[in-house]
Protein backbone atom coordinates (compact mmCIF):
# COMPACT_ATOMS: atom_id res chain seq x y z
CA UNK A 1 0.00 0.00 0.00
CA UNK A 2 1.23 3.37 -1.16
CA UNK A 3 1.45 6.26 2.09
CA UNK A 4 0.10 8.84 -0.08
CA UNK A 5 2.92 11.49 -0.91
CA UNK A 6 3.80 14.39 1.29
CA UNK A 7 5.47 17.64 0.93
CA UNK A 8 6.39 19.87 3.28
CA UNK A 9 8.05 23.25 2.99
CA UNK A 10 10.20 25.35 5.79
CA UNK A 11 11.84 28.73 5.54
CA UNK A 12 15.05 29.03 7.75
CA UNK A 13 14.99 32.41 7.99
CA UNK A 14 17.79 34.71 10.58
CA UNK A 15 17.30 38.05 10.06
CA UNK A 16 20.01 39.22 12.18
CA UNK A 17 22.24 36.95 10.17
CA UNK A 18 21.27 35.76 7.22
CA UNK A 19 22.04 31.97 7.21
CA UNK A 20 23.77 30.50 3.79
CA UNK A 21 22.45 27.23 1.52
CA UNK A 22 25.84 25.66 2.15
CA UNK A 23 25.55 26.33 5.80
CA UNK A 24 21.94 24.57 5.73
CA UNK A 25 23.12 21.62 3.39
CA UNK A 26 26.42 20.85 6.00
CA UNK A 27 23.91 20.39 8.47
CA UNK A 28 21.22 18.66 7.12
CA UNK A 29 23.14 16.12 5.30
CA UNK A 30 25.27 15.33 8.84
CA UNK A 31 22.93 11.99 8.79
CA UNK A 32 23.70 11.31 12.62
CA UNK A 33 23.19 14.64 13.63
CA UNK A 34 19.60 14.36 12.37
CA UNK A 35 19.32 12.15 15.89
CA UNK A 36 19.10 15.72 17.32
CA UNK A 37 16.13 16.97 15.51
CA UNK A 38 14.14 14.34 14.15
CA UNK A 39 11.63 13.59 17.17
CA UNK A 40 12.28 10.07 18.79
CA UNK A 41 14.57 9.33 15.92
CA UNK A 42 18.71 8.37 16.13
CA UNK A 43 20.03 7.90 12.58
CA UNK A 44 23.84 6.37 11.70
CA UNK A 45 25.09 5.96 8.29
CA UNK A 46 27.89 3.29 7.03
CA UNK A 47 30.30 6.75 5.81
CA UNK A 48 30.74 9.75 7.00
CA UNK A 49 28.34 12.63 5.52
CA UNK A 50 28.90 14.41 2.58
CA UNK A 51 30.37 11.33 0.96
CA UNK A 52 28.21 11.50 -1.83
CA UNK A 53 26.14 8.76 -3.66
CA UNK A 54 26.01 5.07 -2.09
CA UNK A 55 25.83 6.14 1.95
CA UNK A 56 23.55 3.22 3.34
CA UNK A 57 21.71 5.47 6.37
CA UNK A 58 19.88 3.80 8.87
CA UNK A 59 17.10 5.61 11.29
CA UNK A 60 15.31 4.13 13.82
CA UNK A 61 11.97 5.57 15.42
CA UNK A 62 10.33 5.00 18.11
CA UNK A 63 10.29 4.96 22.19
CA UNK A 64 13.90 5.61 23.64
CA UNK A 65 15.39 5.53 20.37
CA UNK A 66 18.24 7.53 21.69
CA UNK A 67 19.33 4.21 23.38
CA UNK A 68 18.71 1.88 20.07
CA UNK A 69 19.71 -0.80 20.01
CA UNK A 70 20.54 -1.51 22.95
CA UNK A 71 17.07 -0.49 24.98
CA UNK A 72 15.19 -2.14 22.07
CA UNK A 73 16.32 -5.21 22.03
CA UNK A 74 16.92 -5.87 26.52
CA UNK A 75 13.32 -4.44 26.42
CA UNK A 76 11.25 -5.48 23.52
CA UNK A 77 11.01 -1.94 22.69
CA UNK A 78 12.12 -2.39 19.18
CA UNK A 79 8.49 -3.94 18.25
CA UNK A 80 7.26 -0.21 18.65
CA UNK A 81 9.60 1.39 16.90
CA UNK A 82 10.49 1.78 12.98
CA UNK A 83 13.93 0.92 11.63
CA UNK A 84 13.91 2.81 8.17
CA UNK A 85 17.04 1.69 5.72
CA UNK A 86 18.20 4.17 2.85
CA UNK A 87 20.12 4.92 0.03
CA UNK A 88 21.78 8.16 -1.07
CA UNK A 89 20.56 7.55 -4.63
CA UNK A 90 20.97 11.16 -5.93
CA UNK A 91 23.48 14.37 -4.95
CA UNK A 92 23.70 17.84 -5.99
CA UNK A 93 25.27 19.62 -3.12
CA UNK A 94 24.02 22.28 -1.69
CA UNK A 95 20.87 21.62 -3.14
CA UNK A 96 19.26 18.36 -3.34
CA UNK A 97 19.70 15.06 -2.13
CA UNK A 98 17.31 12.24 -2.78
CA UNK A 99 16.86 8.74 -1.16
CA UNK A 100 15.46 5.22 -1.52
CA UNK A 101 14.07 3.47 1.46
CA UNK A 102 15.23 -0.40 0.76
CA UNK A 103 14.28 -1.28 4.33
CA UNK A 104 12.07 -4.66 5.01
CA UNK A 105 9.19 -2.96 5.89
CA UNK A 106 9.65 0.44 4.09
CA UNK A 107 9.89 1.16 0.18
CA UNK A 108 9.91 4.15 -1.36
CA UNK A 109 11.57 7.57 -1.80
CA UNK A 110 12.29 11.12 -0.68
CA UNK A 111 14.16 14.03 -1.40
CA UNK A 112 15.52 17.09 0.33
CA UNK A 113 15.60 20.31 -2.20
CA UNK A 114 17.21 23.54 -0.56
CA UNK A 115 16.96 26.92 -2.24
CA UNK A 116 17.92 30.65 -1.02
CA UNK A 117 15.08 32.99 -0.46
CA UNK A 118 15.61 36.16 1.31
CA UNK A 119 17.24 35.93 4.44
CA UNK A 120 17.71 32.29 4.62
CA UNK A 121 16.65 29.08 2.93
CA UNK A 122 13.60 27.18 1.78
CA UNK A 123 13.76 23.25 2.59
CA UNK A 124 11.72 21.25 0.55
CA UNK A 125 10.94 17.61 2.25
CA UNK A 126 9.73 15.22 -0.19
CA UNK A 127 8.34 11.54 0.86
CA UNK A 128 6.81 8.42 -0.81
CA UNK A 129 6.32 5.49 0.84
CA UNK A 130 4.72 1.74 0.41
CA UNK A 131 4.31 -0.30 3.36
CA UNK A 132 2.02 -2.96 4.19
CA UNK A 133 -1.33 -1.44 5.07
CA UNK A 134 -1.46 -2.03 8.65
CA UNK A 135 1.79 -0.40 9.10
CA UNK A 136 0.76 2.55 7.10
CA UNK A 137 -2.56 2.75 8.63
CA UNK A 138 -0.46 3.22 12.16
CA UNK A 139 1.78 5.47 10.93
CA UNK A 140 0.99 8.21 8.52
CA UNK A 141 -0.73 10.52 11.34
CA UNK A 142 2.73 9.84 13.47
CA UNK A 143 4.80 10.50 10.33
CA UNK A 144 3.13 13.67 9.65
CA UNK A 145 3.10 15.34 12.88
CA UNK A 146 6.49 14.28 13.83
CA UNK A 147 7.77 15.44 10.28
CA UNK A 148 6.27 19.02 10.90
CA UNK A 149 7.63 19.63 14.78
CA UNK A 150 11.24 17.62 13.64
CA UNK A 151 11.01 20.16 11.00
CA UNK A 152 10.23 23.44 13.05
CA UNK A 153 13.54 21.76 15.84
CA UNK A 154 15.93 21.81 12.12
CA UNK A 155 15.22 25.65 11.86
CA UNK A 156 15.30 26.11 15.54
CA UNK A 157 18.92 24.75 15.61
CA UNK A 158 19.94 26.04 12.37
CA UNK A 159 18.56 29.58 13.65
CA UNK A 160 20.61 29.54 17.09
CA UNK A 161 23.53 28.22 15.18
CA UNK A 162 24.33 25.03 16.56
CA UNK A 163 28.34 24.20 15.92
Amino acid sequence: MKLSEFRVQLDIVDRTSPLQIEEVWKYLVNWERQSEWMLQTKVWANQESGNALGPRIVAFTGPRADRFPIAGRARGLRRLGLLDEMLVTQWQPPTYCAVEHVGKLLKGRGDFRLEEIEGGVRFHWFEEVYAPWPVLLLLRPGILIGVHISLRRFRKLLVHRVA
